[in-house]
């Protein structure tokens, strides 16, 4: 069995995090949709603000991780010039984007 590189290994993970973050996005419009006809059918205080605000929140954090990696994938093979090509870029463990992206991950399993 062949090994992945860690740039194969980089757009596998921006690839997954897109379906994951398509599905994400659509299970949320419906929920948003449920919540705000609820709101105008009922009183304000049978929709349960504070859960909608951690919903927004969550999609939120979702888009800025997903586009972080893509980010970082242009930035690895498009911009990137130093030793090992996109993989000396993505060895790289003290670029910013990589110190975003943990903290984003982190607020996202506290989260939930």
């Amino acid at each position: 069995m062949s090994q992945f590189t860690v740039s194969e290994g980089e757009l596998v993970a921006l690839f997954t995090a897109s379906i994951v973050y398509g599905i994400h996005a659509v299970a949320f419009a419906a929920r948003m949709r449920i919540w705000l006809r609820r709101s105008r059918r009922t009183e304000p205080e049978a929709v349960r603000w504070p859960w909608v605000f951690i919903a927004i929140s969550l999609l939120a954090l979702g888009t800025l991780h997903v586009s972080l990696i893509c980010l970082h994938n242009i930035e690895a093979f498009l911009s990137y010039h130093g030793p090992n090509g996109p993989e000396g870029d993505f060895k790289r463990l003290w670029n910013w984007i990589n110190g975003l992206r943990v903290r984003i991950c982190s607020d996202i399993i506290y989260a939930d």
